[in-house]
């Protein structure tokens, strides 16, 4: 589920003419890029699995391209270059369907067998329907990046960092959200 809690990172490297492509793969020059940004297209996976354990099976998905992402910039940041992610990221216990978006969802996941009962859609096809989305923790990004082992992160915070377990969903704050998506 996707959750209007994104997680800012700013990580830097240490160390280290195909302009469009896949994220997750080498799209730029080796060494071209001072500063890359990438604001809320990490969360959509390059695939949807097909496995049957579908919540691991999600995360396993990210994993692989989140860590494919990584490989791909640490070759195309020059000497110093900066990397600043925004994507979607819940707190640590907390699942992306407690968060004001994974209402969202369920909605439309309710429209849409309201409409496979009008007759209107197959209830197979929506049966069959999944977003091809993961929203991760931010411990699973902070490991992921320091085990990527080229990137240092120098700050990553959530910036609306609480769900519904913390009181009611503050309307106007989730608009504003989805206005600067």
């Amino acid at each position: 589920m996707y959750s209007s809690t994104t997680t800012p990172a700013t990580i830097s490297t240490p160390s280290s003419p195909e302009w469009l492509g896949c994220s997750t793969a080498d799209s730029s020059p080796r060494n071209s890029i001072t500063v890359a940004h990438s604001s809320h297209a990490l969360h959509w996976l390059s695939k949807q699995p097909q496995d049957e354990v579908v919540v691991r099976a999600y995360s396993d998905q990210f994993k692989k391209d989140f860590e494919g992402f990584l490989a791909s910039r640490v070759v195309e940041l020059v000497r110093g270059g900066v990397l600043l992610l925004l994507l979607p990221a819940t707190r640590e216990g907390v699942p992306s369907a407690n968060y004001p978006t994974g209402f969202l969802f369920s909605y439309l996941g309710q429209t849409l067998m309201d409409l496979a009962n009008e007759g209107v859609v197959e209830k197979a096809k929506i049966d069959g329907f999944n977003l091809p989305i993961y929203v991760p923790s931010v411990g699973e990004m902070r490991k992921m990046i320091e085990k990527n082992g080229c990137f240092t992160i120098e700050k990553m915070e959530l910036t609306v960092p609480r769900g519904s377990d913390e009181g009611p969903i503050d309307v106007p704050e989730l608009i504003m959200h989805f206005k600067n998506i």
